[in-house]
């Protein structure tokens, strides 16, 4: 039987996932793969000549993700993306304001992010950064992922995701290689008088073990960040496991993906800019004034199969499990409260930390907190605020794509 070259179709049909209503995320025709079949090969290569898959605006290639400095995020390494700019800082994904990045003018929440074909944070929220406030959050680290796909706008349900209003970041997850290798690593540096920053890890790829042909990929690295900005860092302990494996002749494959991360940080404020012209650009108020402490936890678990069926029909589906959880808490002297702005802490002339609660209450049905009974006033009772945020999300994406064989002569009409 002869290779099947510009005479086929590829039409995916793309099954809505539980918890995943809006979003389908099928691969299509440009699935490079050739499949040894009963009446002979089948060149998948050649379909993506007759229905390619939407390409990417721009990428982060596999070396460049490699190489990055130390200090780098998983979303600075999108600083060179033409019309992105990068806002949040450091290993820790350091940021003072809700928005990590702004792309060609619409924000990290108004653009889907996806690792491995499921959204980063939940399956109906776009962005990839922490509820709250919590503005030092580590779904994905250094080394999980191996290189960055940015789609612009609506794109074709394989590249799409949730909130992906101005386009969709795509992070595909590191996987195991077919040599064995073991590797230790560390590196560090130092900012001007501030303590040094360092990273060190540790990753184990199996290689093709033989009999049953699985490749496994372990890694697990610790970073402690201190920022050029004054009490502000981030101390990360990141997990991963990777494990593919192939059967029925390799036709068919399972992957496993599995990563946690943990991280404990006090996160950057918003600083007025004549404070900075008088105390320089690492200027943060200091610690007896005001802070914003975080502790952050961000589970993801995706089983992928994928099968090549018959010579017309490519079936894929994803298994997922993620949890992110996401603990804040914020400290404001009440030394500071300024009674002529109500709620408002001044120092330096300038509103600083978390608002204060003049108007807090004695004991109600619903709430049993007695600040004035504990503290003198409500003032000095709501010094501290924590927030919690718990996300759990599970589901599945199916997806069918069929292979349709074509008059000889045909041509597209537009």
């Amino acid at each position: 039987m002869s290779t099947l070259r510009r005479h086929i179709i590829a039409v995916t049909s793309a099954l809505y996932g539980i918890a995943l209503p809006s979003v389908a995320l099928a691969q299509t025709a440009s699935s490079q793969v050739t499949a040894q079949t009963a009446s002979g090969a089948v060149d998948l290569k050649a379909i993506s000549k007759i229905a390619p898959a939407e390409k990417a605006v721009t990428a982060v290639s596999k070396k460049t993700v490699k190489h990055a400095a130390p200090s780098a995020n998983f979303q600075s390494v999108l600083k060179d993306v033409p019309g992105m700019n990068v806002i949040s800082s450091g290993p820790g994904n350091l940021s003072a304001t809700d928005n990590e990045f702004t792309y060609q003018g619409f924000t990290s929440a108004q653009m889907a992010s996806n690792f491995d074909g499921v959204p980063i944070i939940n399956t109906f929220r776009g962005g990839a950064g922490g509820t709250g406030d919590d503005h030092a959050f580590t779904p994905l680290s250094m080394g999980q992922f191996s290189s960055v796909k940015v789609y612009s706008g609506a794109n074709q349900p394989s590249q799409n995701g949730i909130n992906s209003l101005g386009g969709t970041i795509s992070y595909e997850p590191s996987l195991p290689t077919s040599r064995f290798y073991f590797d230790l690593n560390g590196s560090g540096g130092k900012y001007n008088n501030i303590g040094g920053e360092y990273t060190s890890g540790i990753s184990i790829n199996s290689g093709i073990i033989p009999g049953t042909k699985t490749e496994m990929l372990f890694k697990y690295s610790y970073t402690h960040a201190p920022s050029f900005q004054r009490n502000v860092y981030a101390d990360i302990n990141s997990y991963y496991g990777a494990i593919v494996q192939p059967y029925d002749h390799g036709l068919s494959q399972l992957k496993l993906i599995a990563l946690y991360n943990n991280e404990q940080a006090r996160q950057p404020s918003l600083v007025p800019l004549s404070l900075l012209d008088r105390f320089g650009s690492s200027y943060q108020p200091p610690l007896n004034v005001a802070y914003s402490a975080t502790h952050t936890q961000a589970v993801n678990i995706i089983l992928s199969w994928k099968s090549i069926l018959n010579r017309y029909m490519l079936a894929k589906t994803k298994f997922f499990v993620e949890q992110q959880d996401d603990n804040r808490t914020s400290f404001t002297n009440s030394a500071y409260y300024d009674p002529n702005h109500y709620g408002y802490a001044f120092y330096q002339g300038y509103p600083v930390g978390t608002d204060l609660e003049p108007y807090a209450a004695p004991p109600t049905a619903n709430n049993l907190y007695n600040p004035v009974a504990l503290f003198g006033s409500a003032v000095n009772g709501t010094q501290y605020h924590n927030y919690i945020d718990n996300i759990h999300s599970f589901g599945f994406l199916p997806s069918i794509t069929f292979f349709i064989p074509v008059p000889r002569h045909f041509k597209w009409v537009a």
